[in-house]
């Protein structure tokens, strides 16, 4: 749970640090960061998928 809340922070933040002074030097920077997590999180949710679905395949084999 902490590293869900530490994501969620970091996201918030950089989501302010990029969009909420546009005028920044680093404002696009931040802006590319935020979205190389957002896909990095995606990445995970998807492997994390897959492993649920293995793992369901396996069990429905053991208990079928």
């Amino acid at each position: 749970m902490a590293m869900i809340r530490l994501f969620i922070d970091e996201w918030r933040q950089l989501w302010h640090d990029g969009h909420d002074q546009p005028e920044r030097a680093d404002a696009a920077r931040l802006r590319h960061k935020l979205l190389r997590k957002e896909i990095g999180a995606a990445v995970i949710v998807l492997g994390a998928a897959v492993v649920f679905a293995e793992v369901a395949r396996g069990l429905a084999g053991i208990a079928g």
